[in-house]
């Protein structure tokens, strides 16, 4: 598989039995529903929750495509971030920038709701296994 971004190899990324895609060239990710919900097991976390409040934001289509299903990525701007959600299958793309700055934002922040405490904590892990 390649990445949707730079076109670098994907390489399977695993954290704490949680399976994502990590691309080696511009370090993004992609998290598919699959993993998202494999969180739900592990975390105080609601993959349905997520995935409703990433589908109802205002978003625009993206010339990349999603590696899992090949839709058109849709770019949605969470705090301040862009990040790339695919319609179809749900799966998220994050830039290296993207989730460090999400990451950092989140951890600072008293009052995230209650989908994106364990989120934020489970990419701080894959993050930090690179």
């Amino acid at each position: 598989m390649n990445c949707p971004k730079c076109d670098g190899s994907l390489n399977i990324k695993e954290h704490e039995g949680h399976v994502g895609f990590h691309c080696n060239s511009c370090h993004g990710i992609l998290l598919s529903k699959k993993y998202l919900l494999s969180l739900e097991l592990t975390y105080k976390f609601s993959a349905s929750e997520f995935i409703s409040s990433l589908s109802s934001q205002q978003s625009c289509v993206t010339a990349y495509k999603c590696i899992e299903c090949t839709d058109h990525l849709h770019e949605i701007t969470i705090d301040g971030f862009e990040i790339d959600f695919c319609k179809s299958c749900n799966g998220v793309w994050f830039d290296k920038s993207e989730l460090s700055g999400l990451i950092t934002k989140n951890k600072l922040n008293e009052n995230s709701s209650v989908w994106a405490t364990g989120f934020f904590d489970v990419l701080f892990g894959i993050a930090s296994s690179f």
